[in-house]
């Protein structure tokens, strides 16, 4: 069996998190505050399907390079995720 990368399953946690939070955020009549709400939901399903993984030894390890590269990635991910979630929320609140 293929080894995966790490962060896959963060991908898609996170990718299914968002559509659950727009469909909550729609039910809740702010869009906004429901993708926040997905993007926490989906990070924390993403992580515990990837810790599993990784007890199973499905994910290959990183380098202490690839390791570095990856929490560089992470946070600017993570702050351009809060700037989007801000700029949406400021634009449903301003109509």
């Amino acid at each position: 069996m293929k080894q995966k990368e790490p962060g896959q399953y963060m991908g898609s946690g996170i990718g299914i998190g968002v559509a659950i939070g727009i469909a909550i955020g729609a039910a809740m009549d702010n869009i906004a505050l429901g993708i926040a709400l997905g993007t926490a939901i989906g990070a924390g399903i993403g992580s515990s399907l990837e810790q599993n993984a990784c007890k199973k030894g499905e994910i290959r390890t990183l380098t202490p390079e690839e390791t570095e590269k990856h929490n560089r990635m992470r946070w600017i991910v993570f702050a351009a995720g809060f700037l989007l979630a801000v700029v949406i929320a400021y634009l449903v609140m301003s109509v």
